[in-house]
């Protein structure tokens, strides 16, 4: 506890009246004009809480009974008590008393001069509860009144009274910055005052982000919403490892890919699924309960992935090949339109208040072509195709635009649209990626643009590298016409105290290299490039000043720990570079001790703090997957390739001649054959992706050639040619010989490639020791892996092992 501020609280009182509707709680000593002042003194020990209390809100609104059956109102006790705990010393009790005793404490304590929070319900406050109606306030919205010695918070649910509760705490200067008590802030002094006045609050958006996991206490005080519009992946029943049963019994309900029945999607031109479907959601539909917008609400969408049904009657439902951002496929969409038509024109007239769910997404993100969507679906945008890197409107990146572009084409056709993209740099393991040029754009646009809510996942961030980007987005979810400039100023000097002004240095420096970067790739493989030498050096020195204006506070301080997760998160990043670099020069020795410092520094941000600072839930989102996925396996690869009795025999430069083949014809005039020198090759470095090339929306073929200088290998020693990657496909020849393909990836099949995966292929027998050598790699770039990527990747050598050839 914080035994230097000692607040008085002589009568904290919580009283509930008439059936349990409104509680009352003392919080200062006494009024003074238009503020409330809080003098010194000594906090009390006690809450008394009426004995029927949490029987309460059983009126509610029918389409509001998702509130009832949820904690909300003990967490807005519990909450209050324990923040003004933290202002003064020991823990303060709960005691239940019956309504007259509490209504009685509550007379006394007004009488005596002190001022009570009185949380009320639309029974105990018709007025109030008839203005946030007549605003037409979301069901989470509340009424701040202050004055004649009583705070009043009212709402139409306990969510709404809980947001109140926080308004009030963030008035008396409580700060969540992130999670935890890393993240908290309590309010300097021992007077503090809150300003009369009649406010009504209502959310900019009906849907704020959502609640991941456990519901984390720091989404709770940032107002994200109780509840979602969900979509998901997938069609019921045929979820998970469903399909792989259905797919044994029914094999003929699944898309047919290249001849075969796959469980990767469905056959939703095949009558018996539609009806299937049909008949499972009219026996789900009675277990579903209105949202609080008095709607029921199912998901419909492709599964995650590609491997779409390639029957006629499938391919029938689709329109003129229209080719979307990122990938060469055409559009999925009209096909899932008219499926979810069908299910509404069945299943809706006897259920008018359900509402399916669809998300654009992927091969479903553009608008429906030839088929008018069912007024009754809804859509969740999940802009996967979009650079995660810029917003919507900035110069320095065209392609932001295309959000704005989905957001009004399909408000055109639906009434209501969310947002459900990116607060994070997706398939990064966490490096500094700080949004906020990003968040003051897009939240304000999304809301201009008539999106309905934001449905992003703001509780699995990054904390100590993503700085205050995900406070801001909260902020702005619940207020788009938040001050931005004086939220961070606040933020700086509250957060960091006395290392204010460098740790907005660092803050900025990044937000403005990723804002002013002409780089677009998805996960992190630009960051290296965008965060070039003069960037590391100002973020450095930035830091060692914030150190330093914090080192001489006592140990333990709360500043200091937050300028030291800082510095982590930014060492964290300054090894993965190193990692790059050096096996980009094929010493993998260096990029395997940088890699395992990398993963040590991740180590420490995740688990050596009281609230993990990078991202660690289980499965795909875990810090560790992405950076061993993208990252590690290629560099243990490379090391091991290099050491033991391995050896590098000759590194291939990052830079390459190069040549776009989209024909396909590349072969049949001979292009493997280092005969051939003419043809207007160009030049490519594989150490920038084909985005940084220009070449971000090209699909189809490419061709590689590189010649250098291989040296005579010990004849008892086999010479293998190895490549970190490549996205998609591979087909490789040395002078001339076919020496094969990357594996999984045959250029006439849909599967994905080796992006994150190496190969090599036996060039012992091909290879002309002490001479010039000539590689060539004829690579295909059909599917999107990731935004931006294709072709070789990173790095390529000869290598030298024991064992002899067979």
């Amino acid at each position: 506890m914080n035994k230097i501020r000692q607040i008085h609280f002589q009568h904290r009182v919580i009283a509930c009246i008439h059936g349990v509707y409104w509680i009352v709680l003392l919080i200062a000593s006494s009024v003074y004009g238009a503020a409330t002042p809080v003098r010194e003194g000594q906090i009390a020990a006690t809450v008394v809480v009426s004995e029927t209390f949490f029987d309460g809100w059983e009126n509610l609104h029918p389409a509001h009974h998702h509130f009832r059956d949820t904690p909300w109102v003990e967490t807005a006790i519990n909450e209050w008590r324990d923040h003004l705990g933290l202002l003064g010393e020991g823990e303060i009790a709960v005691e239940r008393l019956g309504p007259d005793a509490i209504a009685k404490s509550a007379d006394v304590a007004i009488e005596a001069g002190h001022t009570v929070l009185v949380l009320a319900c639309p029974m105990t406050d018709p007025s109030g509860a008839e203005r946030l109606r007549n605003a037409d306030a979301d069901p989470e919205s509340f009424l701040l009144t202050v004055g004649d010695q009583r705070i009043r918070i009212t709402g139409l649910t306990p969510k709404g009274v809980l947001n109140g509760v926080y308004e009030v705490l963030e008035q008396l200067g409580f700060r969540w910055y992130m999670p935890g008590e890393f993240g908290r802030v309590i309010p300097p002094g021992t007077t503090f005052e809150i300003a009369a006045q009649d406010e009504l609050h209502n959310p900019s958006f009906n849907v704020r982000s959502r609640l991941i996991g456990a519901a984390d206490p720091w989404l709770f005080r940032m107002r994200c919403s109780a509840y979602h519009w969900p979509v998901g992946h997938g069609i019921r029943p045929f979820f998970g490892r469903n399909r792989r049963r259905y797919l044994e019994t029914n094999p003929e309900w699944f898309a047919l890919v290249n001849g075969e029945r796959r469980h990767t999607q469905m056959c939703l031109s095949h009558p018996e699924v539609l009806d299937y479907v049909v008949a499972h959601l009219r026996e789900t539909l009675p277990d579903l309960e209105p949202n609080p917008h008095g709607v029921r609400t199912v998901g419909m969408t492709p599964n995650d992935g590609g491997n779409f049904c390639q029957c006629d009657g499938c391919r029938a439902l689709d329109p003129p090949a229209n080719a979307m951002l990122q990938t060469p496929r055409p559009s999925m969409t009209d096909r899932y339109i008219w499926f979810i038509n069908q299910v509404l024109e069945r299943v809706g007239d006897e259920s008018p208040d359900l509402r399916i769910g669809f998300l654009p997404y992927a091969a479903v993100m553009e608008p429906p072509v030839k088929v008018t969507p069912d007024p009754r679906i809804y859509a969740l945008i999940a802009e996967i195709h979009v650079c995660r890197i810029h917003g919507p409107g900035n110069p320095h990146c065209p392609e932001s635009n295309y959000l704005t572009w989905l957001m009004r084409e399909w408000g055109k056709l639906l009434p209501v649209v969310h947002n459900s993209g990116y607060y994070f740099n997706l398939a990064c393991p966490g490096f500094p990626f700080m949004m906020m040029h990003r968040m003051r754009d897009e939240i304000p646009l999304l809301h201009q643009l008539g999106s309905h809510g934001i449905t992003r996942g703001i509780g699995n961030a990054y904390w100590a590298t993503h700085g205050p980007s995900s406070y801001l987005a909260a902020k702005l979810n619940w207020n788009v016409d938040t001050d931005v400039d004086a939220l961070l100023d606040e933020f700086f000097h509250a957060f960091y105290g006395p290392a204010a002004d460098p740790m907005r240095d660092y803050t900025m420096l990044i937000d403005r290299a990723l804002y002013t970067a002409d780089q677009h790739s998805g996960s992190s493989w630009d960051l290296i490039h965008i965060y070039d030498e003069s960037v590391r050096e100002a973020a450095r020195a930035a830091l060692q000043r914030a150190e330093e204006q914090v080192d001489a506070l006592e140990d333990g301080s709360r500043y200091a720990l937050r300028v030291d997760v800082a510095a982590k998160g930014w060492a964290y990043f300054e090894a993965f570079a190193r990692m790059l670099e050096n096996r980009r020069q094929h010493d993998f020795v260096a990029a395997m001790a940088a890699l395992e410092e990398t993963r040590e520094i991740g180590r420490q941000l995740a688990e050596d703090y009281e609230y993990p600072m990078l991202r660690t839930q289980p499965g795909s989102v875990s810090y560790r997957r992405f950076l061993d996925l993208f990252f590690g396996a290629d560099t243990e690869a490379g090391y091991e390739r290099v050491t033991g009795e391995n050896r590098l025999l000759a590194g291939l430069s990052p830079e390459w001649e190069f040549l776009m083949e989209p024909q396909g014809i590349g072969e049949r005039i001979g292009l493997q054959d280092p005969a051939n020198i003419g043809g207007n090759w160009g030049k490519i470095d594989t150490r920038h992706t084909w985005s940084n090339h220009g070449l971000r929306y090209y699909y189809g073929e490419a061709w590689y050639r590189q010649r250098l200088h291989v040296p005579a290998p010990p004849p008892d020693r086999r010479v293998m040619l190895w490549f970190s990657g490549v996205d998609r496909g591979a087909r490789v020849w040395l002078n001339g010989h076919l020496l094969g393909t990357s594996p999984g990836t045959e250029f006439d099949i849909d599967a994905h490639g080796g992006v994150t995966r190496p190969f090599e292929f036996d060039a012992t027998d091909l290879i002309r020791p002490g001479t010039e050598n000539t590689v060539t790699v004829r690579t295909i770039r059909d599917i999107s892996n990731e935004l931006g990527t294709g072709g070789l990747r990173d790095t390529a050598m000869f290598y030298m092992s024991p064992e002899q050839s067979e």
